[in-house]
């Protein structure tokens, strides 16, 4: 079953053969399937093409794709027409007194999707099956005030009458408007940035989109009273005026709140509107008795005059002098001087605006044409060949922006056309009906073109509320989503009034101050929302907080009843100018008790909480710093130097560091970098030890006492003592058992600053490796990891990783080190660079100890090497049972040896268990929730723990 092809699929044709093979040949007369070759073979395995945007011209003469094709064109060229009409009945000319311009700014959009969709449909057909690119309505609000803007100028210099004149200044106006968003476009392409929506703030884009669809509103309206403004309606005071529009109005509000409501669910539902529309004004004309003269005449159809393209009275326009609306001639009249330059400079504000703008429009857009690229591919079980079809990578969003948006711009601007993009809901309904592929599409660019060269006179028989039913239903879209929708998911409604205030302040002061005022309210609120989250995640003391560092008996006891002498905090998120204030208020209140009431507490009885000696301030989870914050940082290090405490900056990477010590934050004898937590909490609890608790005199104390001592016994039971301090400290019962290894050990003694081994310049010798028992005295063992064992390859393989020195090793040599190699200079200057960078790096204490503890548990244990450096901080005494007695006990007493492996495996299991509560803080410390409530002062802590006592 595992071996048989798929139903469909092309077998190559196979027979048993009987090989001819000696008799003494294990295949003698065995049956093998053996491939024969045919002739289309070749032919049969060939990869097909990719992705071909047509299998084969007949292809196209099938029922299935004529049927497709038809209804896809004919419909699109439904949408097409709407979108320029739409597109064109927004731009209005208060000063006019001639012909409108209507026909031809609807040839000018016509003109860009003729020019301009191609080049989506040619770039991107192949992997979005419907795209269905269109006249971007987006831009109408932006060209209406770019036609206001024209029109103003001209009636400034008495032009206001000259179609030709205005018509060659807006094409150029809106030609370089889109011909700088379309750089912008492929530059954000470039550097990846196509998804620049990403940086504004969400409500920001609310109340941007929100604005638009209310835009969107607004030129139904005017296309509906014939460019009449809402605002300048209301202040005529002339109610049956306004009555009258509102009679206009009426039919497309009605038939646009419909789709909207209906449309989603119903796709084919938004045609039928429209075409009803079309047909229920022609019943009303029918039953009414009014003919389309006076329809026309009563502003609810264009008339000929308003689509009128070549009437002017300084000359012909279009075609006749190849001037706008024709393709390309934006150049010609460049060339001849046809350009108002005054209104093209007064435009440029409003330009400018308009290609920033647009660029995020159609990154926002983008990104929604990709997610809808599942909704309109059809899934295949099997290719033609009968194969499961390849699963083909999915498109990148710099292709989507740079070769569909881009270049369909660059086209558009240069032809003199209206930008276009993708009718994402169109072309879900189109695909739902079979109308994918991109025949459907260039056929309604053809017929597009032929109302493009009829100059849109057929327009005159269908009424303007199917055109402005569109405008409706994108405004009720857009106020949906943008609008409700974002307030529903927004539970700060505060953040969200960053979008209403949008609005308002877009019809005060325009769209771009409005959207600059937004992002301004914006940052503030997020600084506060910031600032709120608090930048101290975590906060406590030597207490509750300790290193993993082995110390004595005495230290361990004292460090946990005065380990409140250490302050922590743990930062967390990026410290700027909102939040890194809250730092310093946390420190503030560790020394903001006065001496008059230290001296009150101290009559009430009523101890306080000590002063920090210790600060440490961790950064292992902060992201980021600006100047602001780490100005504060200096004044958190002065306030630590006036209060005669030590601060201890841990965590900080490597670009925090240097941004911090660039700005002369550096380290001095009171404030220093810490490599991590650990090492910064052990540097304090030395800290404190050796300042408070002076254990470093302590311990010369008990090694005098020991020493006078000796000197009045005449036997020597420092071993016995070294042994009846570790059941002591660690609450177990071995020495009596374990004196028997007395007569096997050897005394040593270091003096203060000593190592112990030779290859540490100690005196031991490295073959006496084994336990050293410490009688009396304090030392610090300190591991550095890139530390290499001279006698074996192994532990310097361990430590120097094979891949970082390719070339070092060879496995056929001595020592398996390529002597020979050419680059062996370099590859050693490699090692010795990664060593050094590894001990700054990973070098750490491993143990501050004194009596009670066994030094060497490796080396007595295995004889391997423990890679670390012991140096003695008082003098020592130690007691040493090399690793050679070790085997030779092994043989005769091995009872022994296993209550001394017992001894070490109990020692080993404090050690994890150390490890591991160490573990349980960190995993605290990044579960615990931060602090957003205002720190507590020392007094009040006081306070608190009277209460509690009481």
């Amino acid at each position: 079953g595992l071996f048989q092809p798929p139903p469909d699929s092309d077998l190559i044709e196979t027979e048993r053969t009987s090989l001819l093979t000696p008799k003494d040949s294990p295949l003698h007369a065995s049956e093998v399937l053996v491939p024969i070759k045919r002739e289309d073979d070749d032919a049969l395995h060939q990869s097909p093409p990719e992705t071909p945007m047509l299998t084969s011209f007949q292809d196209l003469f099938t029922p299935d794709c004529l049927k497709s094709t038809c209804i896809g064109s004919f419909l699109f060229l439904l949408f097409h027409v709407v979108f320029c009409l739409a597109q064109a009945s927004t731009i209005t000319r208060p000063h006019a007194t001639t012909t409108p311009v209507v026909g031809p700014v609807a040839k000018m959009a016509s003109l860009g999707i003729l020019l301009g969709s191609p080049v989506f449909v040619f770039f991107l057909g192949q992997d979005i099956p419907a795209i269905y690119p269109t006249s971007d309505l987006f831009l109408a609000p932006f060209l209406a005030n770019l036609a206001v803007t024209i029109d103003d100028s001209l009636f400034q210099d008495g032009l206001q009458d000259d179609n030709s004149l205005f018509l060659s200044t807006f094409t150029l106006v809106s030609s370089s408007g889109l011909l700088l968003s379309g750089i912008l476009c492929v530059l954000a392409a470039r550097f990846k940035l196509a998804n620049l929506g990403a940086f504004l703030p969400y409500s920001v884009l609310c109340g941007f989109f929100s604005t638009i669809g209310i835009l969107m509103w607004m030129l139904a309206f005017s296309v509906d009273t014939g460019g009449k403004k809402i605002g300048q309606l209301i202040m005529t005071g002339n109610w049956s005026l306004i009555g009258h529009s509102l009679v206009h109005h009426a039919p497309s509000l009605c038939i646009g709140g419909i789709m909207h409501v209906y449309g989603t669910t119903h796709p084919l539902f938004v045609v039928f509107l429209v075409l009803l529309s079309i047909c229920g004004a022609y019943l009303v004309m029918l039953v009414s008795g009014t003919s389309l003269a006076a329809a026309q005449a009563n502003g609810w159809f264009y008339s000929s005059k308003d689509l009128v393209t070549d009437m002017n009275r300084s000359g012909k326009i279009g075609f006749l002098e190849w001037q706008p609306p024709a393709p390309f001639g934006i150049l010609n009249s460049l060339l001849s001087g046809r350009i108002h330059w005054d209104s093209y400079y007064a435009c440029l504000p409003t330009v400018l605006a308009l290609a920033f703008l647009y660029v995020i429009r159609c990154s926002l857009h983008a990104a929604a044409v990709k997610k809808n690229i599942p909704n309109l591919t059809r899934k295949k079980s099997v290719d033609k060949h009968g194969e499961p079809p390849k699963a083909k990578n999915p498109i990148a969003m710099q292709k989507i922006f740079e070769r569909g948006y881009a270049y369909s711009q660059f086209m558009a601007s240069f032809a003199g056309g209206i930008g276009v993009c993708p009718a994402v809901g169109v072309a879900l309904t189109l695909f739902k009906m079979g109308a994918e592929g991109n025949a459907p599409q260039y056929g309604s660019f053809v017929l597009l073109a032929i109302f493009y060269l009829t100059d849109f006179q057929m327009v005159r028989f269908i009424p303007k509320p199917a055109f402005s039913c569109l405008l409706v239903l994108a405004f009720l879209d857009m106020v949906s989503v943008w609008f409700f929708g974002s307030y529903r998911k927004t539970k700060q409604k505060w953040e969200w009034m960053v979008a209403p205030l949008i609005m308002i302040l877009s019809f005060v002061v325009g769209l771009l101050s409005a959207i600059v005022v937004g992002v301004t309210f914006s940052t503030i609120i997020f600084v506060g929302s910031f600032y709120k989250s608090g930048v101290v995640k975590y906060l406590a003391n030597g207490l509750t907080l300790r290193s993993t560092i082995e110390r004595g008996y005495r230290e361990s006891v004292w460090l946990d009843q005065n380990g409140d002498l250490i302050q922590v905090l743990v930062l967390q998120n990026y410290l700027f100018f909102g939040n890194a204030q809250s730092l310093l208020a946390y420190l503030t209140t560790m020394f903001d008790v006065s001496d008059e009431e230290s001296m009150h507490f101290q009559d009430l009885a009523i101890p306080l909480p000590p002063s920090p000696l210790f600060i440490i301030i961790d950064f292992t989870i902060v992201s980021g710093i600006d100047t602001s914050a780490i100005d504060l940082l200096r004044e958190a290090v002065t306030l630590c130097k006036n209060n005669h405490c030590r601060l201890f900056i841990s965590g900080m990477s490597h670009s925090l560091r240097s941004s911090v010590v660039y700005a002369g934050v550096k380290s001095d004898a009171t404030f220093s970098f810490q490599p991590d937590l650990e090492a910064a909490l052990g540097k304090a609890e030395d800290g404190i030890l050796d300042s408070v608790f002076h254990v470093k005199e302590q311990t010369e104390h008990d090694v005098g006492v020991r020493r006078r001592e000796r000197a009045l016994s005449s036997a020597d039971f420092g071993f016995r003592y070294a042994l009846d301090k570790i059941d002591e400290q660690h609450g177990l019962n071995y020495a009596s058992e374990l004196s028997k290894l007395e007569q096997y050990t050897k005394v040593v003694e270091l003096k203060p600053g000593e190592t112990l081994f030779q290859d540490e310049g100690g005196s031991v010798l490295e073959e006496d490796r084994g336990f050293f028992f410490i009688e009396d005295g304090l030392m610090t063992i300190e591991r550095d990891p890139s530390q290499e064992s001279r006698n074996t390859m192994s532990l310097r393989a361990q430590y120097v990783p094979e891949e970082k020195t390719p070339r070092m090793t060879r496995v056929d040599s001595i020592g398996h080190l390529n002597a020979r190699a050419a680059t062996r200079g370099k590859e050693d200057a490699k090692m010795k660079q990664l060593r050094r960078s590894e001990r700054g790096l990973q070098n750490f204490r491993l143990a501050r100890i004194g009596s009670g503890w066994v030094v060497g548990t490796i080396e007595g244990a295995s004889g391997l090497k423990n890679s670390g450096v012991h140096v003695a901080i008082t003098e020592c005494r130690l007691h040493l049972l090399p690793f050679a007695r070790v085997k030779e006990i092994e043989k005769t007493d091995p009872g022994l040896i296993l209550s001394l492996f017992k001894l070490c495996s109990h020692l080993s299991a404090r050690r994890q268990e150390l490890t591991i509560e160490q573990l349980t803080q960190y995993m605290t410390i990044m579960n615990s929730a931060a602090h957003t409530s205002q720190p507590i002062n020392r007094a009040t802590l006081a306070s608190l723990q009277r209460i509690v006592t009481v």
